[in-house]
């Protein structure tokens, strides 16, 4: 009966260990450390009505080729961002909102995904044009939340090449 009883204090123990950990977890912000024109490494595209393409690209790796806001509509070209989430505990996994606010693509103007990042981990978001319909002229906005909270906006301008 005895070690039954130190047995649940230790899952007791254990438990509220575990729960602290994500009540003790803090966001502080966040910072752009790149954006513009990137290559991608394509890893799937996975299909997803939160869109306006009706799907979303995760890739393997993104290299920053031109810091720029200006971007031409061209088939094959991505932008985007690269960012980092500044909190505590170091390395702990944080689930971000990514919004992309666009002008009409099949009658939709905002694109979202929710993902998951590691606090002091750089992490990248892009928008690549894969159809013609997609590569529509305006403001496009890249926005990162957490929770309801708004960490990051940047804005880009798309005008056809």
């Amino acid at each position: 009966m005895k070690s039954y009883i130190t047995c649940l204090a230790m899952l007791f123990l254990i438990l509220g260990c575990a729960g602290s950990q994500v009540d003790s977890q803090k966001i502080f912000g966040a910072e752009i450390l790149d954006y513009g024109i990137c290559n991608i490494n394509l890893k799937e595209t996975v299909s997803s009505d939160t869109t306006a393409s009706g799907g979303y690209n995760i890739t393997e790796g993104v290299v920053f080729i031109s810091k720029t806001t200006n971007i031409p509509a061209e088939k094959g070209l991505s932008f985007g961002i690269k960012y980092v989430i500044n909190g505590e505990p170091e390395g702990s996994k944080v689930t971000l909102k990514v919004v992309a606010i666009h002008p009409p693509i099949k009658g939709k103007t905002k694109s979202s995904a929710i993902v998951d990042a590691k606090i002091g981990t750089w992490r990248a978001e892009h928008y690549t044009f894969n159809e013609s319909y997609e590569m529509v002229k305006g403001e496009w906005i890249f926005q990162i939340y957490h929770k309801e909270n708004l960490l990051i906006e940047k804005s880009f301008m798309v005008s056809k090449s």
